[in-house]
């Protein structure tokens, strides 16, 4: 099993879900039903509506190829915001270089 890692630093927020699209849809071009993507999101500092969509939107394609998505690292900003919107549940989250 192969496991590509998306790395996104910084600002996940309109201004940059274009630019992060294109590099989750690279990624999504090569993947197969073993395969695992790794979302590094511990230095994100700040998302709005339009990163949690983008999120919701890469899992829900990895997902219907087969594989499955795993957020790692995930940052204060992020695990508040899935928390807030009762959306933990649908990414398995693991602390960087640990096991889910």
């Amino acid at each position: 099993m192969r496991q590509d890692t998306i790395v996104i630093a910084g600002e996940l927020t309109i201004y940059q879900v274009a630019d992060i699209r294109l590099q989750m849809q690279q990624v999504l071009n090569g993947v197969d039903g073993s395969d695992a993507i790794a979302l590094d999101l511990g230095n994100v500092s700040e998302c709005d509506g339009a990163g949690l969509q983008l999120l919701l939107v890469f899992a829900r394609a990895v997902t219907a190829l087969g594989s499955a998505v795993v957020l790692t690292a995930a940052s204060a900003v992020i695990n508040d915001l899935l928390a807030e919107y009762g959306l933990a549940d649908r990414f398995v989250c693991q602390p960087a270089g640990g096991a889910a």
